[in-house]
């Protein structure tokens, strides 16, 4: 029998068997009742009504009021897994923001050696005609693009990582199961245009300093 993999909870499915509930009572247990019943809500806030109503049916069916039986639900195990998001996602929300941070800084340091580097050229442009906004707006778009570039490469390095740890999820965690690797193109389409915002804004002070110059300073700058 093809094997079906490890499911997320106790045990796998290879480890289970089913079994006709009657086969159960008669062959394993030696009496006729039932122990245990799994009932699934339709969602989170229907929990407490779907409660109330396995009670009065089952206390309708064995003439009691129903309150004899236990019950338990994942209730506050799905407020302890909330929480943990939460708290998973303000970690990442701040190594995000000190990772755009420093590559920002890099962003500013790399567009001010282009601006010492090209001073004679810029100079050129401005005894040529070009405008101070024609500067201002030069190394706005080159550092514009030199983020959106590095945008596209982490989107797409982030894509194979995550196919990639799901793969090695399902083959060495979870083994035979299917993990899967959810990619949210809406999320990617925001990075790219939060990377070309980090840009424009750690260039500005580049492209400010390199539209400011005069053309006789930059054509006499060694």
């Amino acid at each position: 029998m093809e094997a079906k993999g490890d499911a997320m909870d106790t045990s796998g499915w290879d480890d289970r068997f089913i079994i006709p509930i009657t086969t159960l009572q008669q062959r394993f247990k030696g009496r006729d009742d039932v122990e245990r019943l799994r009932v699934e809500a339709v969602d989170e806030d229907t929990i407490p009504l779907a409660i109330a109503d396995a009670k009065r049916i089952l206390g309708r069916q064995h003439n009691n009021t129903g309150e004899e039986y236990n019950y338990w639900t994942a209730t506050e195990e799905l407020a302890t897994a909330r929480k943990v998001g939460l708290v998973m996602k303000a970690l990442m929300g701040g190594i995000a923001s000190i990772a755009l941070m420093v590559a920002g800084i890099g962003v500013m340091n790399i567009m001010l050696v282009s601006v010492t580097d090209r001073t004679k050229e810029i100079g050129l442009r401005k005894a040529l005609g070009a405008t101070r906004n024609d500067i201002l707006a030069q190394f706005l778009v080159e550092a514009a693009v030199l983020t959106l570039f590095g945008g596209i490469v982490g989107a797409i390095a982030g894509v194979f990582m995550g196919q990639g740890t799901a793969a090695l999820i399902s083959k060495f965690v979870w083994e035979g199961s299917d993990w899967p690797s959810v990619i949210s193109f809406g999320t990617m389409v925001i990075a790219l245009f939060v990377s070309v915002a980090i840009g424009i804004f750690f260039g500005l002070y580049p492209a400010n300093k390199a539209a400011k110059l005069t053309p006789v300073d930059a054509l006499r700058s060694d």
